[in-house]
């Protein structure tokens, strides 16, 4: 548990030079479907990517120790980007939204993701794998996608 999130987060400090706080908010649960459901609402609400959104969450999280798992935290969150609270709620709390976010861990538990980023790739049939799990440099990713992509 623990342990091993100091050492993941010490290994990639080494090889980014991103830091960590090293500290997890009281009763936190290593676990990110409440997010990822704001994640979501956001997407629904946009009509976009929340890339920004998941930074700031990210940040959050592992810079600033906060827990994100946290109902109230995430909808103040979503305010920064100005979504508001009541929506941002009502979409996560969606029978649409709840679908497609379990839609979304059951297909990452079919390809073996338990790591984030993952990467999955498909050569344009039905056939998906997963590509890439966890922390990869962002050269190693171009170069391993470059051989696969000449490859297939």
């Amino acid at each position: 548990g623990r342990r091993r999130l100091d050492l993941l987060w010490d290994e990639v400090t080494e090889v980014t030079g991103q830091t960590f706080s090293h500290q997890l908010p009281e009763g936190t649960v290593y676990n990110s479907q409440l997010p990822c459901l704001a994640l979501e609402g956001a997407r629904d609400i946009s009509g976009k990517p929340p890339i920004v959104f998941t930074h700031r969450l990210q940040q959050l999280f592992f810079e600033e120790g906060v827990n994100i798992n946290d109902q109230d935290v995430l909808l103040e969150t979503g305010k920064e980007f100005d979504i508001d609270p009541n929506r941002l709620l009502d979409r996560m709390t969606s029978t649409e939204v709840l679908t497609r976010t379990e839609w979304g861990f059951t297909g990452s538990r079919r390809y073996g993701t338990n790591a984030l980023p993952s990467i999955v790739v498909s050569d344009g049939g039905a056939d998906f794998r997963l590509f890439a799990g966890g922390y990869v440099s962002a050269g190693q990713l171009i170069e391993d996608l470059g051989l696969w992509l000449s490859s297939s």
